[in-house]
């Protein structure tokens, strides 16, 4: 996997039970590349998991980067509030 690769949006829809539809998911990746001389994002998707295998992001990649930067995300939320209550 490239490191200008990331999983830019993860989209996973639960099972309905009222109608038996299964659990399904899509996701998008993105990816930075050079644009008449401006680093741009460029998007790929939405597609199946299968897809983004095709692109080298297994399930695990993608679970992986998504749980990276809820933990991330997380901890400068607690480094704000600790700074916060000290004040």
């Amino acid at each position: 996997m490239s490191d200008n690769r990331m999983v830019y949006e993860f989209l996973y829809r639960g099972p309905t039970p009222q109608n038996n539809m299964q659990g399904a998911w899509h996701v998008v990746i993105g990816e930075y590349v050079q644009s008449f001389g401006e680093e741009k994002l460029q998007t790929r998707g939405p597609m199946s998991l299968r897809d983004a295998e095709l692109l080298g992001f297994s399930m695990q990649d993608i679970l992986n980067q998504i749980t990276a930067e809820a933990i991330k995300q997380t901890d400068a939320l607690r480094t704000q509030l600790e700074m916060r209550n000290d004040k």
